[in-house]
């Protein structure tokens, strides 16, 4: 089993270079895999995507929330 968390990051600067420091910060401390969940103010699969990129080793995926 693996360990995984959920990141998220305020809007103040840029969102997608703040979670790739997250992503980092916590493949630096040993979590396994990263997930994003769907929101209006980005693509879910395309920052997956991006933390996948630079984050080389971290398993990365996505979720949405149906009411």
């Amino acid at each position: 089993m693996t360990l995984g968390i959920a990141l998220a990051a305020s809007n103040s600067g840029n969102y997608v270079d703040q979670i790739v420091t997250q992503a980092r910060m916590v493949a630096e401390l040993g979590i396994g895999s990263v997930w994003f969940g769907q929101r209006m103010d980005y693509d879910s699969p395309t920052l997956a995507a991006i933390v996948g990129r630079e984050v080389p080793g971290l398993h990365v995926g996505t979720s949405s929330h149906r009411r």
